[in-house]
């Protein structure tokens, strides 16, 4: 597996979810063509699934969320020695999401965890596990 695909792993492991978004500000990936490819590649092997919000009037289509899958913990786990209790899974199945008004809401949230993830590791804080309340 490329070292970029790990770092997405490990990256939406933190919050539980990413779009394509957060991970291109991640800083791993300089092409977005490149990124789409490499979470298509890991939704195709079982590590990632995707959730869709479809079309919301006056903001068009809407970014895909993407969420580590069980078999994606495995392999943090015991490929690259992460500690299961700091990884977060997607707990849901449903590749359609029902509620494209939550879309900004959801986003806001993961766009959060994200900068404070980013501030912790800056400031040498260690790890911290954080979680999100929905599924």
């Amino acid at each position: 597996m490329l070292k970029e695909q790990i770092q997405t792993l490990e990256t939406i492991g933190k919050v539980q979810y990413c779009t394509l978004k957060n991970i291109m500000e991640q800083g791993f990936y300089n092409a977005e063509s490149t990124a789409r490819t490499h979470l298509k590649d890991l939704v195709g092997r079982g590590l990632l699934n995707v959730h869709s919000f479809g079309v919301q009037v006056g903001a068009g289509r809407l970014p895909n969320l993407y969420g580590l899958t069980p078999a994606g913990q495995r392999y943090l786990v015991e490929e690259q020695h992460h500690d299961p209790d700091q990884i977060k899974t997607s707990k849901s199945n449903r590749k359609e999401m029902k509620a494209p008004q939550d879309f900004q809401h959801r986003t806001g949230l993961i766009d959060s965890m994200l900068a404070l993830h980013q501030h912790l590791d800056q400031i040498g804080a260690g790890k911290v596990w954080t979680g999100l309340y929905f599924r």
